[in-house]
This record gives C-alpha cells, structure tokens and sequence, in this order.
C-alpha cells in the first residue's frame, strides 16, 4: 500500500530524474532561449542570445542600453539635454559626431574656442535647434548640406573660422526661408556666396 516510486534509473524512491536531454541524472538545462544545453544567457537589456559582442553596455549615466552621450568630459541625456552652451570654455579638438544624437537640443553656442575640424554632419540630425552658434573657433572645410535640415533655424553663426568652399544650395534655402543673417556666416572665414 506504500506509495514509492522508482526514479527514471531504477531506483525504489531514488531521487534521479531526467534531464532536458533525455538524460536520467543528467544536468542539462535549457538556456533563456529554450535550447536545452544552450549557451545564451540574458544581458542587462533583456536580450537573450549566445553572441556576447551585442551585449548592452551602460552609457555615461549608468543606465543600461541607455543613450547618453559624453562630450568635452561631460555626459550629456538626450531627453535632458534641450540646451547645450560652451561658450568660451577653451574646447579643443574636432566638434564629436555623436553630438548629433541630441536630437531634443534647441540651442547649441560652442563659440569663442580652439574647435579645429569639420563641421560634423550630424549636426543636421538637430533638427530642433533654433540657434547654432559656432563662430570664433578654428574651423575648417565646407558647410556641410545637412544644416539645411535644420528648418527652425532662427540663428546660424559660423563667423571667424577658417571654412571654406561654397554655401550648399539647401544651405542657401535654408538662410532664405529662414531670413538668416549672412554676415553670420560669412564673415572671417573664406566662403564663396553662391546664395542668390
């Protein structure tokens, strides 16, 4: 009348049982993928696969997978980040393309120091920003098309650098449409105006 049982290996109230494998004391599990014996595990973000190199890392701001960005030493969010002003701050070196994740910015004055460099394109991706002020820095290159992207433009400064080359047709538009100043633009630095 007992109600013992033998396990998966014979054993009258032993306590073995089968594996995912099939295998009667085995110690095979499935992964976080449902593979059993595999070997994907789940990173901080949730994603569960066996490719550690699309791990999710932690940004600047600790957060995990989080898109906060660092420029000049400092982090920046993107959701925090609406205006973003270095004036005079002795800033070196090429402005960082990733400044073109802050996509909420809408004011952008790095002016009065040594930035050397292209205008990076990925300025065009701010396309909140109602003024951009880059002037009195050490510049080089064109204007890049990409400004024409930012159509809320009420303030375009790339004065005293050392640019070159012509104003893009979109850059053109833009000072048209937007009655931006061109003085702003082309003073001290070594533009050809082909705005109309």
């Amino acid at each position: 009348g007992g109600s013992t049982v033998e396990d998966c290996a014979g054993t009258c109230g032993g306590s073995a049982v089968e594996d995912c494998a099939g295998t009667c004391g085995g110690s095979a599990v499935e992964d976080c993928a449902g593979t059993c014996g595999g070997s994907a595990v789940e990173d901080n973000c949730n994603v569960c696969d066996a490719d550690p190199t699309n791990d999710c890392v932690q940004d600047c701001a600790g957060v995990w997978g989080g898109d906060a960005v660092t420029l000049w030493g400092n982090c920046y969010t993107i959701e925090g980040t609406t205006y973003l002003h270095l004036t005079s701050n002795q800033l070196t070196g090429e402005i960082p393309v990733e400044i073109g994740q802050l996509t909420n910015l809408n004011s952008l004055n790095l002016s009065g120091n040594q930035l050397t460099g292209d205008i990076p394109p990925e300025i065009g991706n701010l396309t909140d920003l109602y003024f951009l002020t880059i002037s009195a820095n050490q510049l080089t290159g064109s204007i890049p098309p990409e400004i024409g992207n930012l159509t809320n433009l009420y303030s375009l400064a790339l004065s005293s650098n050392q640019l070159t080359g012509e104003i893009p047709p979109e850059v053109c538009d833009l000072i048209e449409s937007n009655n931006l100043d061109m003085d702003d633009i082309l003073n001290g630095n070594n533009l050809i105006n082909t705005c109309d």
